[in-house]
């Protein structure tokens, strides 16, 4: 593609970023891949340094590539963008996206030991059952989330681990149980990794991660699950739109100020 590089009205750094944008575009460079080192970016299209530092910076300035001291340049990972306006599933978002999701389960186990809050959240008695499922949501490889799931024993849980693959836990639920999720309370914070989180991220422990918790329940309000979710900060943004209130005020005494 040297070819496109050439003297003209457009500046040499200009073509460079467009050549490197148009590859990332049509997949010749994908996410998480090296872009070639500056010296054979300026062999490859005869170009001086000046130039490829000035067409790396724009891109990185977009956040299309990042650059790391002393080891190169990297294809940027995408940046899903979840809106908090309705109660999705992690493999939603990603299809939405025009994204191809894959799930791996990592283990399934009955009435393991939990922390107390998850009894509390789906209001179950010591003595009632928990089916707890640890899973990744990965993209191309790369692992975007990693999910710990707590089903209530209220339900019948018949499934397999290649049905949690294939499909939602809410999917399964309205096709097993003819029972429909109706809302979701999500608690949001941030935290560090521990050893767990960190090793199914692929991150180190301490790292930050965002942290996502979720309750479900049912039109009647019977908690169906409670998940907590871990994802890697630079690759998952939650998103929404707020519009700003006068609280405390009445309606009456506005209309009163101004009467």
């Amino acid at each position: 593609m040297a070819e496109k590089i050439k003297q003209g009205p457009t500046p040499l750094y200009l073509q460079l970023e467009r050549v490197i944008r148009e590859q990332i575009d049509k997949g010749e460079l994908r996410p998480g891949m090296a872009l070639p080192s500056e010296q054979e970016l300026m062999r490859i299209y005869k170009v001086s340094r000046t130039t490829v530092r000035q067409a790396l910076s724009r891109l990185a300035k977009d956040e299309v590539v990042v650059r790391a001291q002393g080891k190169g340049t990297y294809v940027s990972q995408p940046v899903i963008k979840q809106e908090l306006v309705s109660l999705r599933t992690v493999n939603e978002v990603l299809t939405s996206a025009g994204l191809v999701p894959e799930v791996r389960i990592l283990d399934v186990s009955m009435n393991p030991e939990v922390p107390p809050h998850v009894r509390q959240r789906l209001q179950l008695e010591p003595e009632e059952m928990i089916v707890r499922v640890k899973r990744q949501h990965l993209i191309q490889g790369k692992v975007l989330a990693f999910a710990v799931i707590y089903l209530s024993g209220k339900f019948q849980w018949r499934f397999s681990a290649a049905d949690l693959t294939r499909r939602s836990i809410y999917t399964w639920l309205e096709e097993q149980e003819s029972i429909s999720v109706d809302k979701g309370v999500q608690v949001i914070t941030a935290m560090a990794a521990d050893k767990e989180i960190a090793a199914a991220l692929g991150l180190h422990v301490g790292d930050p991660v965002l942290h996502v918790e979720n309750t479900s329940t049912t039109e009647t309000g019977v908690p169906v699950d409670h998940t907590e979710f871990y994802f890697p900060p630079d690759h998952y943004a939650l998103t929404t739109t707020l519009r700003r209130t006068r609280t405390g005020i009445s309606l009456e005494k506005v209309k009163a100020d101004f009467s």
